[in-house]
């Protein structure tokens, strides 16, 4: 992010922790590290795709997401009190790349669950206070997917798919 900022001329110290694979369960082990220790004074959460899967325990993916993200906005709330928190969706998935049909932990992870999830996530952010916004309209295709050309296997996008979701974020930096 910071990165983006720099190219960009926002004048921002922006911290990125997004950690490939991460799971609300993962952020919630290490949020003092991640979060609370930083002490941001704006905070944009995009964390759960990963938690978009099969839980070994049989548990509905849904409900265990939003019981760990309800948990991180409580712990926000309590400890950074001043912290402006900003939710963001989940990006679209491209189920017509080939790679999605290789890797097992994509299974489910399709743009109606995606969508699910950001509905759950939305009433979350509405109890809360909390913007939410939606930032994929410059990486979604006409079908609502994640465009072809901006993902490496349905999933990750490429470094121009996160250009497109910066400018969208801009008018919420300031």
């Amino acid at each position: 992010m910071s990165e983006y900022c720099a190219t960009a001329g926002v004048p921002l110290v922006a911290y990125n922790r997004g950690i490939g694979g991460y799971t609300t369960d993962e952020f919630l082990q290490g949020i003092d590290a991640m979060l609370i220790d930083v002490k941001p004074s704006k905070v944009f959460i995009n964390i759960g795709t990963n938690d978009i899967r099969v839980l070994d325990n049989g548990e509905d993916w849904l409900e265990h997401l939003i019981r760990n993200y309800r948990r991180i906005l409580e712990i926000a709330r309590e400890k950074l009190p001043e912290t402006e928190i900003i939710m963001l969706a989940y990006y679209p998935v491209n189920r017509n790349h080939p790679a999605m049909h290789q890797n097992p932990g994509f299974s489910i992870r399709t743009n109606e669950n995606v969508d699910k999830a950001n509905a759950a996530v939305a009433e979350l952010a509405a109890e809360f206070g909390c913007p939410f916004i939606d930032v994929s309209a410059g990486i979604r295709d006409a079908e609502g997917n994640l465009k072809l050309e901006r993902t490496v296997d349905g999933v990750h996008m490429d470094p121009e798919a996160y250009w497109s979701v910066f400018e969208a974020l801009r008018p919420y930096l300031g």
